[in-house]
């Protein structure tokens, strides 16, 4: 999906491109969906995806640390 057609998502009216990230498919019990650790750790059907660098429309591309100091996301932490 990267570069073209890219993989983005929606926070608050928001899009947000997600530029790299890891899978892991270890089993879990959480929803679908579902940002289960501070990192933004985003849990699949099986499996988490762990977002490593995004970037909000106009902005700079940014690592997940940084981007989540200026950016506050629900169920992460900075």
């Amino acid at each position: 999906m990267n570069p073209w057609p890219g993989v983005y998502f929606e926070y608050e009216g928001e899009k947000i491109k997600i530029l790299a990230a890891n899978y892991d498919s270890k089993p879990h019990n959480f929803a679908p969906g579902e940002v289960v650790d501070g990192g933004l750790a985003i849990t699949c059907a099986i499996g988490k995806l762990y977002i490593e660098k995004l970037q909000r429309s106009g902005k700079k591309p940014l690592a997940i640390r940084d981007f989540l100091r200026g950016f506050k996301i629900k169920g992460s932490v900075e």
